[in-house]
């Protein structure tokens, strides 16, 4: 669902699919002032920036009923509205006239333009009500978007009354027609019972048909059911994969979920690191559950730490290490592993040798010792520690040959190590996109 709608944004994305159109052909077979050579010439003005004379010919052709040019007229004034930075009702009832003329045409874009024009917070004109209303029209008209957008009104009361039995009657009609959106939503209902009976394998099918077409929230909700075990197996792989999917598309849910797994000993060995990494890019930082559970892991570490908690001190160290707190303060990050170092915790000892070689300290441990001891919790599974076996193999701290580096790569990768999977994963696209 859109919780912001901002008038820019939409028209001028309804700008560009304007311009973009098939202008027809001037045909000198008819008149010079027939509405398809109007606007025909309208376009091809638009496109050479002429926007005075543009505008001209698009009034002449809607006035003549052309219903593009009603609604080109529209899009133009609510955007020049927007350039001159006017809040004047005026100036933006005008662009909706034109919609509305376009709409009564039954141009089904015009409805949609004109309910998104309603919704949008920065319009004097702003109505929940009347853009529910040009969703309604759009969606008896058959219009997916329409359909799906109204469905959302009924399922959060925007400009209707709150009601889940009509939001799931709008996004069956949506999922009938293979909208993705409709199919995600209804799905959702279905894990929820909001609306309609709980039936969790409904959802699923939902969910893997949103899922072919790459829909983010539907991998997430799908994740979500195999990794709780919800109404089928629990399966952690595919949890695994589709939170990652969903993640790679750049969607804060995937961060979640991978975070969560992460943080999970019954699903991949504890993480804290790579679940902090998930948490600290910038989609995750404008997600609030991503925030909070980043906030709580650091709270968390932050009172160990004042305990005198050696593994509260290295983790949190480790996190400013790598950026992911503290604006990642190098020198704060020393005094932590130092003091978890001697507390002869072995991991601090092994960072020490590993990441601040350049600061003699008693309690660093050797090559060996690292080596060995990153073995031995790769042996619980532990993914990081054989990344950081690898990382010693490539910095030239540890020889291997390269038949033992290609399986200690692979061993990283089947350890679910993130950053290695989306090295592999990047690589992967790159090379379908070559092909």
């Amino acid at each position: 669902m859109n919780n912001t709608v901002l008038l820019k944004d939409y028209f001028s994305v309804y700008f560009s699919r304007f311009l973009r159109q098939d202008e027809g052909i001037i045909s000198s077979e008819r008149a010079e002032n027939d509405p398809r050579n109007l606007f025909a010439r309208a376009l091809r003005a638009l496109r050479r920036k002429e926007l005075d004379g543009a505008m001209a010919l698009l009034l002449q052709a809607a006035e003549s009923g052309h219903a593009q040019a009603a609604f080109g007229i529209g899009i133009c004034k609510v955007l020049i509205a927007q350039v001159q930075k006017s809040r004047e009702a005026g100036d933006y009832a005008d662009a909706a006239m034109w919609l509305s003329y376009a709409a009564d045409l039954d141009l089904v874009e015009a409805m949609v333009a004109l309910a998104f024009f309603h919704l949008a917070e920065d319009n004097p004109l702003y109505n929940l009500e009347h853009s529910a209303l040009w969703f309604q029209r759009a969606a008896e008209a058959g219009d997916t978007e329409g359909i799906y957008e109204y469905g959302c009104c009924f399922l959060s009361g925007r400009g209707v009354e709150q009601d889940f039995v009509q939001a799931a009657y709008w996004f069956e009609k949506g999922a009938a027609m293979d909208d993705t959106m409709s199919q995600f939503e209804l799905g959702v209902q279905y894990v929820e019972g909001e609306g309609v009976e709980k039936d969790i394998a409904r959802a699923v099918s939902l969910f893997e048909k949103a899922v072919e077409k790459n829909h983010p929230g539907a991998m997430a909700a799908l994740a979500q059911l195999y990794y709780t075990g919800e109404g089928l197996e629990k399966d952690y792989s595919k949890a695994y994969e589709l939170y990652f999917k969903c993640y790679k598309l750049g969607n804060p849910k995937g961060n979640l979920g991978l975070a969560r797994m992460y943080l999970d000993n019954e699903a991949i060995a504890c993480d804290w690191q790579t679940a902090l990494q998930l948490l600290s890019t910038d989609a995750a930082e404008n997600f609030q559950h991503t925030r909070q559970l980043k906030s709580d892991i650091l709270e968390q570490l932050t009172e160990g730490m004042k305990k005198g908690d050696a593994f509260s001190c290295v983790q949190l160290g480790w996190a400013m290490l790598n950026g992911h707190t503290y604006t990642g303060d190098k020198a704060k990050a020393f005094s932590l592993i130092s003091m978890a170092a001697r507390k002869d915790d072995p991991l601090a000892r092994c960072l020490l040798r590993c990441y601040f070689s350049d600061q003699p300290n008693p309690n660093t441990a050797s090559i060996d010792e690292c080596a060995e001891f990153f073995r031995t919790q790769m042996e619980h599974g532990q993914a990081w520690a054989a990344r950081e076996l690898l990382l010693m193999v490539l910095r030239d701290e540890l020889e291997l040959s390269a038949d033992e580096t290609s399986q200690l790569f692979q061993q990283v990768y089947s350890m679910g190590d993130l950053s290695t999977r989306e090295f592999i994963y990047d690589r992967e696209q790159e090379e379908s996109a070559g092909n």
